[in-house]
């Protein structure tokens, strides 16, 4: 019988995410995922709770397991802990703002520099379960009037198996080898898409390997950085 290691990876396999993305999910360190993942050993309760919770994976299957070693204490506690859900802890979320920007791209393989950013948590209505979610701060002109810069995007991972599956002339962040874009995508083939600025004016549309693209994410709230410009009116009372 696998172990929770084995469980684990299957779940991660199932989304093709990577085991960074993995960590991220289930709030814990890259490198307590690898140890977890490797050993199917989990020395903190708390930590068991939250995975179990995440992943569905059943108590009653780990409990079973003799040959799994799982370090953890008081199943009753565990029980109570995830029926509870601990819903009164908010699901924080990275937020890349204009001047990580360039680091969050050149650090894509250094599992350390998310611990750097500022975390905040998900807006009313959202459910943070089954997806991994980033804060983005927009820079530039490139969306306005949809975006301003300063303006703050919500985005869920897309998985690479959905890419084929996108949307056209939907919001996406675009991470690259070389920089972190806020487009609309047009697919134009399997292997080529369109970006597209709203601001048309001054930005043309661009053509982009996906080849080239590390990470996509689906845009899914916007949060205005100003209040409007106020309006005048003609009293007529």
């Amino acid at each position: 019988m696998a172990h929770l290691g084995d469980k684990l990876k299957d779940y991660k396999n199932d989304r093709n995410w990577t085991q960074q993305q993995m960590a991220e999910y289930l709030e814990i360190g890259y490198r307590t995922y690898q140890d977890i993942e490797k050993t199917g050993i989990i020395k903190k309760a708390d930590v068991l709770t939250r995975v179990l919770e995440k992943t569905h994976i059943s108590v009653d299957d780990i409990t079973r397991q003799n040959t799994q070693k799982i370090a953890y204490v008081n199943d009753e506690y565990l029980i109570k802990r995830r029926n509870s859900k601990n819903m009164d802890q908010p699901y924080l979320v990275p937020l890349v703002p204009f001047k990580a920007q360039a680091g969050y791209v050149r650090a894509f393989d250094q599992v350390d520099f998310l611990d750097t950013l500022e975390k905040y948590a998900l807006p009313p209505g959202v459910d943070p379960r089954g997806a991994v979610w980033r804060y983005f701060e927009v820079e530039g002109d490139s969306m306005e009037p949809t975006f301003n810069s300063g303006d703050i995007v919500l985005g869920s991972m897309v998985p690479r198996e959905d890419w084929t599956q996108l949307r056209n002339f939907y919001i996406y962040v675009i991470v690259t080898h070389e920089a972190l874009l806020l487009k609309r995508i047009f697919m134009k083939s399997m292997d080529e898409w369109v970006l597209i600025s709203d601001n048309e004016k001054l930005y043309d549309q661009q053509l982009i390997s996906v080849g080239d693209i590390r990470e996509l994410w689906v845009f899914r709230r916007h949060i205005v950085n100003k209040a409007p410009v106020p309006r005048r009116f003609e009293i007529k009372v």
